[in-house]
């Protein structure tokens, strides 16, 4: 219960962390679909909303709160077309809604989230054990922070109904001369300052806020009074001193005036269009001063880090290099959502070579007003794709590396296998077929371990004394086993990218000798290279592969659009070789089995 609890407060201060640090890079965003517009003055001017006197309840040194006037929003024209959907249920069903529950539902108002942080927790006596380190979102009632929420309502409620209906084993207590009521099971407290208020949170929230009086000075005063006023719809404000550390993304030194603020303040008001203001207070105008270069400085080394984003959104929309064409079409969404990433990448770097920023005194801010919600909600939608894009693709380089390293896996141990029934692994270029005394190379080493990987009823639809490009066996070779398939790197069907090297001392050989059995590799089969990927894909039953040759620069190695290979250890383990950390000199001693040469520290 405790953990869930953690992970709930938490929640609460990721999401003021959210709505502050993404309206700032989000707000950009928005800002770019129509900068024309946002020059005009007045397009979205403020709303005259009743006032908030719960607001007066708000600490103004906590942690950080988020208010909704819920019921405004519920009136704006963004609403419209949900307010038409509900009405089509009927007067009697609305009715019946609110009849149903207490306080109404339809007399939801204004709801304020606030996080408090907690005491501190009392020096120990001496010679006692030092307490353990408080989480800093533990629910305890001698430290960490707090979380409870204020409920406004348009309209009286009795209080022992609201009790007795949501909270029916609470108990009163009280402290500092308030009155609040406990559910012990639950976890819950509730206290009623009016007939038109609930305070509710965890049991030490409640406690310790009402313990003591609200400070009226503090960093979130300004958001407080903002808020207050009624000429915004959403207001959220962060107290930068008491987050915790671990919240804030990890930036480099030079962004750090710009977290030195007091507070950070974001706002939105949504009438005939949208308006978002953000606010950063500093200590003193040199402090806001030098915040304002940190933003500019930022933008223009994200501007710089933007190259390698918008490479990878032009390879979502044109596909890898080398690729087939036309392209499959299990590709088409994410080439559509590369499309509409990239635009928002443009737009971005549009943003970071002149932010909306205004320097006045020791604020900093920036004010964005959009002729319409949609237009701002295409434009987060837009900003949206265009941040994930990259981090879906990671995801999926991720899954696909591990599905191409388990296909290796599966070659290797069929590749071991063979050893283990022949005494010696296959032959790169195998076959019936006897010519002079010897067998011929017609089909693969890949036709050959088909048995050892669950293929052998493949194995026996081939003509073994036939060449791989017979009419019998050419038309096999679209039954290529998935196995053979690189997740990694399209090709066309019946090719693949896994290969052996031969020749130059590697464990293959097209000479008399052959491939070497594994209880013959010098070097030790954890420290040599069975089976590799990369180069043009070939047709996976001809006997072609990696020509080796020591004194000769290595075969092409990366596939399309990668910069690392998977590689089969003979032992059958595999590991991924990233090509720009590897340097040759060390990979041409993992392919050759008995250079008695150690591998580079680089391997």
């Amino acid at each position: 219960m405790r953990a869930t609890k953690r992970r709930g407060a938490r929640a609460v201060a990721v999401l003021l962390v959210g709505l502050l640090v993404g309206g700032w890079a989000g707000g950009g965003l928005v800002w770019l679909l129509n900068r024309n517009k946002f020059r005009e003055p007045g397009t979205v001017g403020d709303v005259n909303l009743v006032k908030a006197d719960e607001m007066e309840m708000v600490p103004a040194d906590a942690t950080g709160f988020a208010h909704a006037r819920l019921a405004d929003l519920w009136k704006t024209e963004a609403m419209a077309e949900f307010r038409k959907v509900v009405a089509k249920a009927g007067p009697d069903a609305l009715k019946a809604l609110d009849e149903g529950f207490v306080p109404a539902p339809s007399t939801a108002d204004r709801v304020t989230v606030v996080v408090m942080k907690a005491d501190a927790p009392a020096s120990p006596p001496k010679g006692a054990r030092p307490p353990a380190p408080v989480d800093p979102f533990a629910f305890t009632p001698g430290g960490g922070s707090h979380v409870f929420a204020i409920l406004a309502f348009s309209a009286s409620f009795d209080a022992a109904k609201v009790r007795q209906a949501n909270l029916p084993a609470a108990f009163m207590k009280s402290v500092n001369g308030k009155d609040y009521w406990q559910d012990t099971r639950a976890g819950v407290a509730v206290h009623f300052p009016s007939d038109k208020l609930i305070l509710i949170g965890t049991i030490p929230a409640v406690e310790t806020y009402l313990s003591k009086p609200v400070a009226k000075e503090g960093p979130l005063a300004p958001a407080i009074q903002l808020a207050t006023s009624g000429n915004r719809h959403l207001v959220a404000a962060v107290n930068m001193a008491q987050l915790p550390r671990d919240l804030l993304p990890d930036l480099p030194p030079e962004v750090g005036p710009i977290l030195r603020a007091d507070s950070m303040t974001f706002g939105m008001v949504i009438a005939g269009g949208t308006k978002i203001d953000l606010r950063a207070v500093y200590k003193d105008e040199p402090a806001a001063g030098e915040a304002e270069k940190a933003v500019r400085a930022a933008a223009e080394v994200g501007r710089k880090k933007l190259g390698e984003v918008k490479t990878k959104m032009e390879e979502a929309v044109n596909g890898k290099p080398g690729g087939p064409k036309p392209r499959p079409v299990q590709d088409l969404p994410e080439a559509a959502g590369g499309l509409f990433a990239l635009g928002a990448v443009n737009m971005l770097d549009e943003w970071l070579k002149e932010p909306p920023l205004k320097h006045e005194g020791k604020e900093l801010t920036a004010e964005i007003t959009l002729s319409s919600f949609g237009s701002a909600y295409m434009s987060m939608t837009a900003a949206s794709v265009g941040l994930m894009l990259p981090a879906v693709q990671k995801v999926r380089e991720a899954a696909a590396r591990t599905t191409d390293a388990n296909n290796l896996k599966q070659l290797a141990l069929g590749m071991l296998n063979y050893d283990g029934a022949y005494g010696r692994l296959p032959p790169v270029a195998w076959g019936t077929k006897v010519e002079n005394g010897r067998q011929t190379g017609n089909l693969s080493w890949r036709v050959a371990i088909l048995p050892f990987i669950e293929q052998a009823a493949l194995y026996q639809q081939f003509h073994h004394d036939e060449p791989w490009d017979s009419p019998h066996n050419r038309r096999l070779i679209p039954q290529m086993p998935k196995t053979y398939a690189s997740p990694r790197a399209a090709a066309e069907p019946g090719k693949t990218y896994y290969k052996v090297f031969v020749g130059g001392g590697a464990i293959f050989d097209r000479g008399p000798q052959g491939s070497l059995p594994l209880v013959l590799i010098p070097d030790g089969s954890s420290n040599t290279i069975m089976i590799a990927e990369g180069g043009d894909p070939v047709v996976w039953t001809k006997p072609d592969d990696f020509e080796f040759d020591p004194k000769k620069d290595l075969p092409k190695l990366a596939l399309p659009g990668t910069n690392g290979i998977n590689v089969a250890m003979a032992d059958g383990s595999v590991r991924y070789v990233d090509l720009g950390r590897v340097s040759e000199k060390t990979l041409k001693h993992a392919i050759q089995a008995h250079d008695g040469e150690p591998l580079g520290p680089d391997w």
